[in-house]
């Protein structure tokens, strides 16, 4: 993030902050604050997050996310506190900078290095317990060490670790009608939320954005109108992150396997499967060529600047 702002910084981007939005006029279009102020602009993108203002207005009706059943719990260890466990099962994670993943029944647990692998990432995905109107709380370390109880030792010593944690409910909602309405948009979770189950929300964010600046930009310098330009974004983006988060989906059901024949049968699948063989078939993402293929045949910027040449027969690249 921080990388992010000092380069809007040095574009002359004004970054207001502690601004509640009220409203959003898609014709015109401004921003209406909870102040009564009103920002004018160009192009209005609600990059606001699963509970989005934006979207209400972009789809004049609020989208409510759905609950998925599951939470996490998400906590962040010191580098010292994993090392001090001196397990060679940790040393992947510690000085090659891989992930670490435990499946278990109806539950799993990642473990991954941030910050250039001063701190890690533990994150344990569980069944919901937090009532309906509850999205996010402390988490208790004594509950949980108890949802893993008989689980890998290694990974009960790690929660050992915890200092503090947050509970976080998981919800969802359907692939929406319409992203675009105008001159606005959105973007990341305000429109197509997807669940942790593949590591690529964050990423599809990006490539939002990446996406979104490039056609704009290329529609400032050709003088394209700017709703065409949204609504190609739109097109653009829409088939590829449904596809991820429908893998992210698929997935909960191979790490969630219960114990006995799912989870055998699970087992079994991944360990006859050979990972050589790009024809091969299967009923996940996961491990399925065709789909991990699909997956990284994409390159953000330069298919945004074909669908601009496609949709306006012109190219005047940034």
């Amino acid at each position: 993030m921080r990388v992010l702002v000092n380069e809007a910084r040095e574009l002359g981007v004004d970054i207001k902050l502690s601004c509640q939005v009220s409203h959003v006029d898609c014709r015109t279009p401004y921003v209406e604050l909870g102040t009564g102020e009103r920002i004018a602009a160009d192009v209005v993108i609600g990059a606001d997050g699963l509970n989005s203002v934006v979207r209400g207005d972009v789809l004049g009706q609020q989208v409510k996310p759905v609950e998925t059943g599951d939470l996490a719990y998400r906590a962040i260890i010191p580098r010292s506190k994993v090392e001090s466990l001196d397990s060679p099962v940790l040393n992947p994670v510690l000085y090659e900078h891989h992930s670490i993943v435990w499946w278990g029944p109806d539950s799993h647990a990642v473990l991954y290095p941030v910050r250039h692998a001063a701190v890690f990432n533990l994150v344990l995905l569980v069944p919901d317990d937090l009532p309906p109107d509850v999205d996010k709380v402390p988490g208790n370390i004594d509950q949980m060490k108890k949802l893993f109880q008989g689980w890998d030792p290694i990974l009960r010593e790690l929660i050992e670790q915890v200092p503090s944690s947050l509970k976080w409910k998981l919800v969802s909602f359907d692939a929406l009608e319409t992203w675009t309405s105008g001159s606005c948009t959105l973007l990341g979770d305000a429109c197509h939320p997807t669940l942790p189950y593949q590591a690529q929300g964050a990423a599809m964010a990006v490539e939002d954005g990446a996406s979104i600046a490039k056609l704009v930009g290329l529609a400032v310098k050709s003088k394209a109108s700017v709703p065409q330009t949204l609504q190609l974004y739109e097109r653009l983006r829409k088939d590829r992150t449904m596809l991820n988060v429908k893998g992210a989906r698929d997935n909960r059901a191979l790490y969630h396997a219960r114990d006995g024949e799912p989870a055998d049968r699970r087992n079994a699948m991944l360990k006859d499967f050979d990972w050589s063989d790009t024809n091969q078939k299967s009923a996940f993402g996961f491990n399925d060529p065709a789909y991990q293929m699909a997956l990284m045949g994409f390159d953000t910027v330069k298919d945004a600047e074909d669908a601009f040449e496609r949709e306006f027969g012109t190219r005047n690249l940034c």
